[in-house]
């Protein structure tokens, strides 16, 4: 069984502002490619989008919206009004700023075997006053040298992480920018097409699992490990926490962001 954590152990993101146009559409036709790159590499095979709405003086609605695509491509020009065509009752001015692009991947186990679970990675794409950009995003301890409990995992990391990696930096050739690690979470941070190494003390890594509690152990060390925020390394770092502020998906200030179908439990065991 796998574990998820209620927080990515790691994201990636690129800044579109220069090379694609705003809007659904566009998000669309960038969201079909990044999915055929993840899909070569058995990391993500699309099959519903998941947006909240929004409206201009408003902000974030209430209100979330799934729609099962199955074999239609994300690439094809009528799924945008098919999206739209789920604008919420009594909101005829909502608009859809967002959507994380949901499907199933596979990992594998130490012994070989393949195992597919859905929401392996999450892939997001924003468009809204502040520029356009796609984030991916990775919520399991199978990319990381050791797992949630702080147990290293060499082979485990060996036969997942460098599928991601070698995704990662397709995605990049695709798009034309080269992704930024996103911020780092008490699971895990990003660090170029990978997750960072964790501390290792006495042969283990941090242990997380008790997080809830906002303490972790670390195998009775003392305190958990503390992360830092980096320092904005670029125009679109330092802008980074207005834009997540703003996020369709992510919520806006006053209010959680909604995260519906994530698992708000801190850590979920699925088969």
């Amino acid at each position: 069984m796998l574990m998820r954590a209620p927080k990515e152990s790691g994201s990636w993101t690129w800044d579109l502002d220069d090379v694609a146009e705003p809007g659904l559409e566009s998000m669309l036709v960038i969201a079909g490619r990044m999915s055929a790159v993840l899909e070569k590499y058995d990391l993500l095979a699309p099959a519903s989008l998941e947006w909240d709405w929004f409206e201009a003086g408003k902000g974030t609605l209430s209100v979330s919206s799934r729609l099962n695509i199955g074999a239609r491509s994300l690439g094809d020009p009528a799924l945008g009004d098919r999206l739209r065509a789920c604008r919420p009752t009594g909101h005829p001015r909502a608009e859809i700023g967002g959507f994380l692009v949901l499907g199933s991947g596979a990992w594998f186990d130490a012994d070989g075997a393949r195992h597919t679970e859905h929401r392996l990675v999450e892939l997001e794409l924003t468009s809204n006053q502040m520029g356009t950009w796609a984030e991916l995003s990775v919520f399991h301890d199978v990319w990381g040298q050791c797992d949630f409990r702080g147990e290293p995992h060499p082979i485990i990391h060996a036969t997942n992480a460098p599928r991601l990696a070698s995704a990662l930096q397709e995605l990049d050739h695709v798009l034309g920018v080269a992704a930024e690690p996103g911020e780092p979470t008490f699971y895990g941070r990003a660090e170029g097409y990978g997750l960072g190494a964790p501390d290792i003390i006495d042969g283990l890594g941090p242990d997380v699992t008790n997080a809830t509690r906002g303490v972790g152990d670390h195998r009775g060390r003392g305190d958990p490990p503390r992360l830092r925020w980096p320092r904005p390394s670029s125009r679109f770092a330092s802008h980074r926490w207005q834009r997540r502020r703003l996020h369709p998906l992510r919520g806006c200030p006053g209010r959680q962001g909604p995260q519906l179908t994530r698992d708000t439990r801190y850590l979920r065991k699925r088969r």
